[in-house]
């Protein structure tokens, strides 16, 4: 953790890659978001030393995606990070793997929301959304079905626009583990809906409109982190609809003027800031008005690009691996296949087995959580005294409950 600076420190935010909630636009794939901590005289400074060495002369700002396309994008790049040194954070997330994740936050969460922990601790969530993209990945029939279901059932709120997902009649004529899926959907559908649910008669729904936008969730990842750097922040983010709404009022009013320390998350041995302190709402601005916005779309912009056209030219492929080299935080979300190795993660293997466990439960009707911690126990217990024989050779390695999670954690 951070030493804390005692003063007011500003931030700037912008975004590229941004469609809103339709997070299925194949031209678009990722959504990247960049703060940068500077004041706005520096950051014109900066402006301008790149407008006078690279003579842009015409442009009314400079905008990463302009900036990408010239011969010298490289060197752009080189000067830009140097200029902004470690006074940026960003991230970038796969946008359909996102609408996987939400499979767990808002089909399984609001049923195991009592000990949730024991799941997140033990990156059942991450398992769980691994496996979900996979079979999307490949086509597998019910996962896609499965996965247009949940994006319309967070997009719309129309029930009646879902075609198998809270639907018994599919729980058989599937393959596992969609059928696990389609199960625990089924069997928990009113403690799943009644969080959203407006009129059960209607089967309707009302889903916040940040369900699916990205905006706000990673401008309070980062707000969160630069709270731990700075004791106030002064907070500037490109105008656009989302931050603009009601929630992000809601979201955001809590923080101004908060004088406490910082509040934390915990799980899976890892600490994750969910407050920072703001002297004033967070302004918004158009980019040709702020030069650190303008910062920060070029490295929003610039390094989503060097994303999209990774192996097709040179220069991409040098300019991600210059962004990646000064990217100090974490936080990607891409999927990550060695979550689900059963055979080579004992916590992959464990998490296998939970899924199984939990479906058998469903069954003989007995409630996930009323057996959960104990199996979980046992089966950690099982792994590191006991491990399977196929398994043996790549567990035995492992002799600690710590040492599996260490090896299985994911930035």
């Amino acid at each position: 953790m951070p030493k804390q600076t005692e003063r007011i420190q500003t931030i700037f935010g912008d975004e590229a890659g941004y469609t809103g909630e339709n997070m299925i636009d194949d031209s678009q794939p990722y959504f990247c978001y960049t703060t940068v901590a500077m004041e706005e005289k520096e950051a014109e400074s900066i402006i301008l030393n790149l407008r006078k060495k690279y003579k842009f002369q015409n442009e009314e700002e400079l905008k990463g995606k302009s900036l990408f396309k010239r011969s010298d994008n490289v060197q752009i790049v080189k000067d830009l990070l140097s200029l902004v040194g470690d006074r940026f954070l960003t991230t970038i997330d796969h946008k359909k793997f996102t609408v996987c994740c939400r499979l767990f936050e808002y089909i399984y969460e609001p049923v195991l929301a009592k000990n949730n922990s024991i799941f997140y601790n033990n990156y059942f969530h991450l398992f769980l959304s691994n496996l979900f993209y996979m079979f999307f990945f490949i086509k597998d029939e019910t996962a896609v079905k499965i996965f247009h279901d949940i994006y319309n059932y967070l997009r719309w709120g129309d029930l009646n626009k879902l075609e198998i997902l809270f639907k018994e009649e599919y729980i058989e004529k599937t393959n596992i583990p969609m059928k696990y899926i389609l199960r625990f959907a089924y069997n928990f559908k009113d403690e799943i809906l009644d969080e959203f649910r407006t009129n059960k008669v209607e089967e309707k729904i009302t889903t916040p409109d940040w369900m699916l936008d990205l905006s706000m969730t990673k401008v309070n990842l980062m707000l969160g982190l630069w709270g731990e750097k700075y004791s106030q922040l002064s907070v500037v983010l490109d105008e656009s609809k989302p931050l603009f709404s009601e929630n992000s009022k809601t979201c955001f009013k809590p923080m101004v003027e908060r004088k406490g320390k910082q509040v934390y998350f915990e799980f899976g041995g890892k600490k994750e800031p969910i407050t920072y302190n703001l002297v004033s709402m967070p302004e918004l601005k158009s980019s040709k008005d702020s030069y650190g916005i303008q910062i920060a779309d070029l490295i929003s912009s610039m390094f989503l690009k060097s994303y999209l056209n990774f192996g097709k030219d040179e220069n991409s492929k040098e300019i991600h691996t210059l962004f990646l080299r000064s990217i100090k935080n974490k936080g990607f979300l891409f999927p990550d296949k060695k979550i689900i190795q059963r055979d080579k993660y004992p916590l992959a293997f464990i998490n296998s087995m939970v899924l199984d466990q939990i479906d058998i439960w469903i069954q003989e009707g007995i409630h996930p959580l009323s057996m959960i911690t104990d199996f979980y126990n046992a089966m950690i217990g099982g792994v590191l005294f006991d491990p399977p024989e196929e398994f043996k050779e790549s567990f035995s390695k492992y002799k600690t409950y710590d040492e599996m999670i260490n090896d299985f954690t994911v930035s």
